[in-house]
This record gives C-alpha cells, structure tokens and sequence, in this order.
C-alpha cells in the first residue's frame, strides 16, 4: 500500500511537473524522443532484455556503459551495452532513469507486445514509471496503437503512468500547476489528464471514449462538445452518439452548458426542438444559467417561455445574480417588472446579494489595528455626505439602538457585511480622525444606498 501511495505521487509528479515546466529532470516528459543512440549499439538479448549503451546527454557528451565497470557514482565510458538486469542495478538516479527511458522507448519500436514483455521484468514501480514513459513517447506518434497498449496495462498505476506520457506528448500548451492540480482534484488523475486536452476538443473526446468510462466519459465529451457547437453544432452532437441513458443526458447537459457561453440563441432554438419535456426542462436550466454569464438581459428574456415554475424560480436567481455584477440598475428594472411577488422578491434579494447595498468605502487594515477608509466611491453616500475622509479609521459599527460592534482586529470581510444593509437605512459609526486616537472617537451616521456596478460583458 506504501508503494503505490508513492508511485501514484510519481505519475501526478510527472503529470503536473513534467507536462508544466520539468522543474525535476527524473520527472520531465520530453516530447521529443529520448536522444539517438546508433543503430548498431542496441540488440534484444535471449531473455529479452534490451541492450543499451549510455546515452547521450544534452551536452553531446557521451555516458556508455560496461558489464563489468558498473560503480557507484554512475557508469564508466566503455562502449559494451547493459543488459536490462544490468542497468537496474545501477545506483546513479540519473543515469538509471535515462537508460530505462530509452529502454521503453526502443522496445516500443519493437511492438507494445515486446515491451509489455520486458515491463514485466521491472518490479520496481517507479523504475516502471520511466519505462512506460520511454515506451509511450514512441507510442504517442500513432494514437490507435496507444490507446490499445493502455488498455492492455493493468487497471491504476500504470495506465495513470502511461495517460501522463502521451498528454505530454499531445498537449498543444502547458497548463499551469494550479490548473492540472484542479483538474485532476475536479475529475480524478486519468479524467484530469483527458480534461488538460481541452484545447483540442476532438482529440480530449477520442481518449475520454478509449480510455474512460460512466459518467466520467460522458462530462468530459459533453465538455469538448460544448467547446465545437457554436462552429460546428452537427459535429458536436455526434461525440456523444455512442452513449446511452444518463450518460447521454450528461453529455447533452454539457453541450448545451458550453453552447450557451458563446452563442445562447442558438442553444436555446436547439433546445426548444427536443421532445422529452423532462430532458427540455434540464437543458433550458443548463443554457440560461450559462448563457447569463455572457448576455444576462437574452436570458431573462427566455425565462418567459419556461412553464416548470421550480425551474423558472431557480433561473431567476441566477440570471439576477450575474445580471447585477453586470449592469446593476438594468437588473433592478428587469426585477421590478416581474409580475408574481415571490419572483420579484427573489429576483431583488439576488441582485442585494451580489451587488450588495452600503455606503461607498473602499477599506484597509489600518496602522492601529481598526479598518481604514483607504477610498471613497465617487457617488457613494460615504463621500456626498461630508462626514467621512479617506484616512479615517473605523473604531466600531452601530444600528442606532446606542449599542456598537468594536472593529479591533476584526476580519475586513466582517466588517464589511456590518455596515453592509437595507437601501435606505442608516449605519452609525464611530470614527478616529487622522492624528486621533481611540479615546477621541466620534459618532457618524451614514445612510445606506444600493451599489451600482456597470462592468462588460463576460468574454
């Protein structure tokens, strides 16, 4: 159990190291061939291992190896290759981990069959880690024939191993740390390294249909899916035409979520067109949400031709909530204009929610250890009222009931939701002057006012 804790690290080391930067040599997958040895300086042996010479390093400085000067440090400069046997038994990291590379990757040219063979004369996990790696930058070249010898691997580590491989190989750019770490923590190691292929949407769709299963497969085709529809919608929809039952609806959900967020009409005509009501209800749900990231005025307009009320409800929410980051005072005339009281009740809670109402400060940490208006919004009722500057620190926060919060050391994002309030009401401060102190403190009153963003559309 030990072990394969270990060498799982390893495949999400190499996957998340080596496809990023190779910030470790071991762990680097190159996507070029490990380097060339000379067409006469390799054999397969009688026990089919293959023998070797040491090869040759970025430098062009030559590193060969004999059977009978193996050391310590590494191996000698001879020219009579290593046996597989041979080369395990060296010491030097290194030089053991390039020599089974180029292992994996000569005996790959010799056919999957043959190196699974010599595979299984390896029984050290991460020695099997640089084999198969070797073994499937050369695989790599025909993608049929990679997809074959990873389902021949055993189910887990060496198949994880072996995915890592060829998405290095295939990925057209690199991806952040933090983004493959949330990729694979999002959909598991082997569905994190399908989903980092992302950018080449038919290509993440062929290894999400070979190498993945269940629903898994199905959220990753309906994500690629999603990425063709506004191209090519028929293209789109024949990914998923090999699955079936819930994974057919997962698919779809996927590629109505990804159509919405560039071309929202056209998802939504397409939606409109399936027959299952059922179906039509959970990819309406999928497409205004999405669809109001990019054009929340478009979605609230189609919120009119939903009949589930539950549906309908759940939509209002969300496209309030986007609409209001967006175009805040749009959304508060979108909201007035619903006809049922509890739509435009919730309909306004969201836009308070995520546009929230308040006095128009912008806060630090002070030097005292109590808030400090470090700025003003022009237009808030912090700065037309006259009674706050920029430089006052905010020693406490009442209702007007004559009882106060004291602000000392307290969490920013606390002292935000107390001032925080109702459009139209009050919030009583107590400030310090520049140059005062807490004992000299004075009372403000300040009246709430709900803020106004106006920001671009969502790409």
């Amino acid at each position: 159990m030990f072990l394969r804790y270990n060498t799982r690290l390893l495949v999400v080391g190499v996957f998340i190291v080596g496809i990023a930067a190779g910030a470790w040599r071991y762990l680097e997958i190159d996507t070029s061939p490990p380097p060339t040895l000379p067409e006469t300086a390799s054999h397969v042996t009688a026990d089919n291992s293959t023998a070797a010479p040491g090869l040759v390093e970025p430098n062009a400085s030559s590193s060969s190896a004999t059977r009978d000067t193996i050391s310590d440090t590494g191996l000698s400069d001879a020219v009579t290759p290593l046996s597989l046997k041979e080369v395990l038994t060296v010491t030097s990291r290194f030089e053991r981990q390039q020599l089974l590379e180029r292992f994996g990757f000569d005996m790959a040219k010799e056919g999957t069959e043959a190196a699974l063979r010599t595979l299984a004369e390896i029984a050290g996990p991460a020695d099997r880690a640089i084999f198969l790696r070797g073994m499937f930058t050369h695989l790599a070249e025909d993608r049929g024939e990679a997809f074959r010898a990873v389902k021949l691997l055993a189910e887990d580590i060496d198949r994880e191993t072996a995915l890592s491989a060829l998405v290095a190989n295939w990925r057209r750019e690199p991806l952040s740390l933090d983004a493959q770490a949330a990729l694979v923590g999002r959909h598991g190691t082997m569905g994190g390294m399908v989903a980092s292929l992302l950018g080449d949407p038919l290509l993440t769709a062929e290894c999400a249909n070979e190498l993945l299963s269940g629903m898994q497969r199905a959220h990753l085709i309906g994500s690629a899916s999603g990425l063709l529809a506004a191209t090519d919608p028929q293209q789109a929809l024949a990914l998923g035409s090999r699955l079936e039952g819930k994974e057919r609806t997962e698919f779809l959900l996927g590629l109505a979520s990804g159509w919405a967020r560039t071309s929202g009409a056209a998802a939504w005509a397409w939606c409109q067109q399936q027959a299952d009501p059922a179906l039509r209800d959970l990819l309406q749900e999928a497409i205004v949400s999405n669809w109001g990231a990019h054009d929340p005025a478009a979605a609230a307009a189609a919120l009119g031709q939903i009949g589930n009320a539950e549906s309908r409800q759940k939509l209002i929410d969300a496209v309030a909530g986007r609409w209001a980051n967006a175009d805040t005072k749009a959304a508060i005339a979108w909201a007035n204009e619903l006809s049922l009281p509890q739509e435009r009740d919730a309909a306004t809670a969201a836009i308070q929610k995520n546009a929230p109402s308040g006095i128009g400060i912008m806060l630090s940490e002070g030097p005292d250890g109590y808030p400090l208006i470090r700025d003003m919004v022009p237009g808030g009722t912090a700065s037309s009222s006259g009674v706050l500057e920029s430089g006052y620190q905010i020693a406490a926060v009442g209702n007007g009931s004559g009882q106060f919060t004291d602000l000392h050391g307290k969490n920013l994002q606390d002292v935000t939701s107390l001032i925080r309030g109702k459009p139209g009401s009050n919030v009583w401060l107590q400030v310090i002057r520049p140059g005062g102190t807490p004992a000299g403190r004075v009372t403000v009153v300040v009246p709430r006012q709900q803020i106004m963003f106006k920001n671009p559309p969502a790409p």
